[in-house]
């Protein structure tokens, strides 16, 4: 296979990849980037050790993959997630290192692999999921269960050898799945981010207490999941609570069960702190942005400017981020063990 360094193409534009390449991160990360911005706090490094630990394992089962033969496949980028789903419908292709290329498009390599696997969820959340800033599975019949096994196949190969899961994904899917339960704090987080912003805000504030307690915003938000009781300042945690349950975990049980079955034993032993660390540490968030970028300024100039990419960064919100990784990355979560070099 190939690495990154070299030329890929971006459609419509003339970018040299090497000019936003990813390299190794030292064992920590820098604590400050500007002196204005904050500390990486304990709970994010508890994440980072969490992660590094998970990165150990996953390094030994990719080492695997050297007893077996490379395969390639070309990928029709608009037929993205038929073909792959064809393809990890065979149970032994996880022993294979998969390097994927795009059908059309002169590029190879890391970057155009991670790309495949992003326009792969992308189209698979478009089309099969529902939700806001993260989704839970829609109740269809578009997909079978061996579809679901396939997926979850593909899941974890892609994590083995990219470290990248897909966070668009709800965690509680992905800590029912491999944990096998969910903590009501992680339930009713997630519910909230499967919904739009000023409905999030409405119930986050019920939730605090905040007064006056907005009856008829929450009833109206409510009555879309067939709540019948009358919310208040004291209900309203534990009807979010059933709410968050029959969404994320109820409905889609049974495409969760086979999700699992194709994730297959290498998350076994992973536990809810591990999960949770994937999804906080590698989430595109303006400080986890920011963490990734390796500085290096050589004058005043370049000083400047990066002061102006620094105050982009900061003022971006989640979806805007993912594109900026997207275009240095070609993928639109952060590699825990990689950085991007300015």
């Amino acid at each position: 296979g190939q690495d990154d360094n070299h030329t890929e193409d971006f459609p419509g534009k003339n970018v040299r990849l090497e000019d936003h390449l990813l390299g190794e991160v030292p064992p920590l990360p820098p604590v400050q980037l500007m002196e204005d911005d904050p500390e990486i706090s304990s709970g994010e490094q508890a994440g980072i050790q969490r992660l590094d630990d998970l990165s150990i394992k996953r390094e030994m089962i990719k080492g695997q993959f050297n007893n077996h033969q490379l395969m390639f496949k070309e990928i029709n980028r608009h037929n993205c997630v038929n073909e792959l789903l064809t393809l990890y419908q065979e149970e032994t292709i996880v022993n294979h290192e998969l390097m994927l290329s795009i059908k059309d498009e002169q590029a190879a390599g890391d970057g155009v692999r991670r790309e495949v696997y992003a326009v792969f969820w992308d189209s698979f959340i478009s089309s099969y999921c529902e939700g806001c800033s993260h989704f839970t599975f829609s109740v269809s019949a578009a997909l079978s269960q061996d579809d679901f096994v396939a997926i979850g196949r593909l899941l974890t190969h892609q994590f083995i050898q990219m470290g990248m899961i897909p966070l668009q994904i709800s965690e509680a899917i992905l800590q029912q799945a491999v944990v096998g339960k969910v903590s009501e704090e992680c339930l009713i987080q997630s519910f909230l981010k499967l919904l739009h912003e000023k409905e999030r805000e409405i119930l986050q504030q019920a939730m605090l207490g905040k007064k006056p307690f907005p009856m008829e915003d929450v009833i109206e938000i409510l009555s879309d999941y067939g709540v019948t009781t009358v919310p208040s300042p004291s209900n309203i945690e534990k009807i979010l609570l059933q709410v968050s349950q029959t969404e994320l975990i109820s409905k889609p049980f049974l495409y969760i069960t086979k999700l699992r079955e194709g994730m297959g034993p290498f998350w076994d032993d992973v536990t809810d702190t591990e999960i949770h660390a994937l999804y906080s540490v590698c989430a595109p968030t303006p400080l986890n942005v920011l963490q990734s970028l390796e500085l290096n300024v050589q004058d005043q100039q370049e000083s400047r400017v990066l002061r102006w990419l620094t105050c982009y960064i900061k003022t971006k919100d989640n979806k805007l981020l993912c594109r900026f990784l997207r275009y240095c990355t070609r993928s639109d979560v952060l590699l825990p063990h990689n950085q991007i070099k300015v």
